[in-house]
């Protein structure tokens, strides 16, 4: 306070420029802050969601494939013909949920 200057939150700051009341502002910068934090984790959850749904695909799809082969049962070749074109579905319901 050297050359008289108030210090300020930078939280006061912010709700005196929503609004001039800073009670209201602060009322309306704990709203906001409340709406940014719900958006952000249903992000995650969406996220996660989407991972693990891979992860269980992925999981479906390779242990079969892998008890077979180290079994040398015939014909396994065949069984990872639709790995790929599983991957591709999954990959485009990710991107949709986005």
């Amino acid at each position: 306070m050297d050359d008289g200057k108030e210090v300020l939150p930078l939280r006061i700051v912010a709700a005196r420029f929503i609004s001039n009341d800073e009670q209201a502002g602060l009322v309306e910068l704990d709203r906001i802050a409340a709406d940014a934090s719900r958006f952000i984790q249903k992000s995650y959850w969406l996220w996660w969601l989407a991972l693990a749904a891979t992860a269980f695909a992925t999981t479906m799809t390779l242990v079969p494939g892998i008890v077979l082969t180290v079994s040398e049962t015939p014909g396994v070749d065949r069984l990872g013909s639709g790995t790929p074109s599983d991957f591709g579905q999954l990959s485009a319901i990710e991107r949709e949920t986005i």
